[in-house]
């Protein structure tokens, strides 16, 4: 290694210590060009230990780039606390290493995350404009689209989130990459949708960036006053946000009420109950979550994730809504705890939770409609059509959370093939409700459930579509039944 170190550069190995202590972010020689890399402070791997390779101010060649990979190093590592100092750096690279596979899942994530941190250090030290919404809303997708089609990426997301150091924008890359897995795994499907619960949940807090330092890093218990002055940080955040046009409502929720509380506990407003946007609470929740696991300079350590789950479930009953308090304590337990068995009315809500929650991929026209959200069982068999007749196959017992003038979504353990013709039968207390609907999507939720889109193939009339409702609802007034009109 020393042979191969440029004049301009120096080596010094860090111990297992300060090793203990630090944070590193694996750089792919193959995708960083050396102008890149002249820019900043780099370290080598040897062995396990990490040696300092090239301070910031001292060249970084091509030639000094060759001669790395000559010597079969694939990457070279920057501290995760100088990275955050790069904003805009390494964006450019950041599709070409997501999409290398034969980079690990583990160090792509990772890259990413600390990515997501540098955007946030980047939207705290910018006036906040319609332009930065757009951008952000660019990166979201692209943490979107690695969760989407890599499997284990939530796993790895997550983990890269237990940040040693915390500050601001640690909080603000947390909240948006905890709060896009929620809604993903809860059951928001459409790309733009969970591109704007990322974005608000990113800037929920960004009216802090106009409070004094030293009132947001106080180790001591804060004094009335000292509360006052953080709690208004919701309304330094809700003046930015209204001097702009067109602002997602979703992100408008989230900044405006994050900190609202069911029982009318929460701030600025005191709101209670329904009068809360369900994502300005799950933003909460999430903050909460959050808050409870990572790095904070007024308590000694981190909670782990089943103290904080145990700590939501036994203080936070009366804070949220029920079913969203369910769905997320059954996301935690089934995807961060690796839970097999949950309670089945906790795996229920979890996997319907895009209850009363905008979700335009039933909606791409972005008109308004009706929309009732509830839980139902019924029966449904997919139709063959063989010998100049309609043939039934094996019929499967679902349960219905969800029915507009033009669809249907449920939940069945087995899966429906696109584009296939379904029949949908529900028993109203003696009464049979049939309906012919063609699949529109059908996504694998979990090891339990599928998630089923379908499309009547005429639309209903309004009124008839209230009969329909009326006579679900004096079914389902016992079983959860929630009405929402978006």
């Amino acid at each position: 290694m020393q042979e191969n170190t440029p004049d301009n550069q120096a080596t010094k190995s860090t111990s297992n210590s300060q090793e203990a202590e630090l944070n590193f972010v694996p750089i792919p020689l193959r995708h960083v060009s050396a102008g890149l890399l002249e820019k900043v402070r780099i370290y080598i791997l040897s062995g396990t230990r990490y040696s300092l390779y090239k301070n910031t101010g001292l060249g970084f060649t091509w030639s000094d780039h060759k001669r790395l990979q000559t010597s079969e190093i694939e990457f070279v590592y920057i501290l995760d606390k100088d990275f955050i100092q790069y904003p805009g750096v390494f964006d450019s690279c950041l599709d070409d290493i997501l999409q290398d596979k034969q980079i690990s899942l583990e160090t792509r994530v990772k890259f990413l995350y600390e990515i997501t941190i540098t955007v946030a250090n980047s939207v705290i030290n910018s006036p906040i404009t319609t332009s930065t919404i757009e951008n952000l809303q660019v990166h979201m997708r692209k943490i979107i689209s690695t969760l989407g089609l890599e499997p284990d990426a939530m796993k790895y997301l997550i983990k890269a989130a237990n940040h040693k150091d915390h500050s601001v924008a640690v909080h603000m890359a947390n909240n948006c990459t905890l709060m896009m897995c929620f809604a993903l795994k809860a059951g928001l499907s459409e790309k733009r949708t969970l591109a704007t619960v990322g974005t608000g949940a990113m800037l929920q807090d960004i009216g802090k960036t106009f409070l004094p330092a030293e009132l947001l890093d106080c180790q001591e218990e804060l004094t009335e006053n000292q509360r006052k002055m953080l709690q208004n940080h919701v309304k330094l955040g809700v003046k930015q946000f209204k001097q702009l046009d067109d602002i997602d409502e979703e992100i408008m929720d989230i900044v405006s009420y994050h900190h609202e509380r069911y029982d009318g506990s929460g701030y600025p407003e005191h709101l209670k109950g329904d009068k809360i946007p369900l994502m300005g609470q799950a933003a909460g929740l999430v903050d909460i979550f959050e808050a409870m696991i990572s790095v904070r300079p007024y308590r000694q350590r981190p909670l782990t994730v089943k103290e904080a789950v145990h700590e939501i479930e036994t203080t936070m009953k009366e804070k949220f809504d029920k079913d969203l308090l369910h769905c997320f304590n059954g996301f935690v337990k089934y995807h961060l705890l690796g839970a097999t068995h949950i309670p089945e009315e906790e795996l229920l809500n979890f996997e319907i939770s895009s209850l009363r929650v905008l979700d335009k991929t039933a909606n791409p026209s972005g008109r308004r409609h009706e929309r009732e959200y509830f839980r139902y069982p019924a029966k449904a068999k997919s139709l063959s059509y063989m010998q100049d007749q309609w043939v039934s196959e094996d019929i499967q017992v679902i349960t219905i959370y969800n029915i507009s003038r033009s669809g249907v979504g449920f939940l069945s353990h087995m899966p429906f093939a696109e584009n296939r013709l379904i029949q949908i039968v529900v028993n109203v207390n003696g009464e049979i409700l049939p309906f012919l609907a063609k699949c529109a999507r059908c996504n694998q939720q979990n090891r339990e459930w599928h998630s089923v889109g379908v499309k009547f193939l005429r639309t209903f009339t309004r009124a008839e579509f209230r009969a329909i409702v009326e006579k679900l609802g004096d079914s389902t007034r016992n079983m959860g039944y929630r009405t929402f009109t978006y």
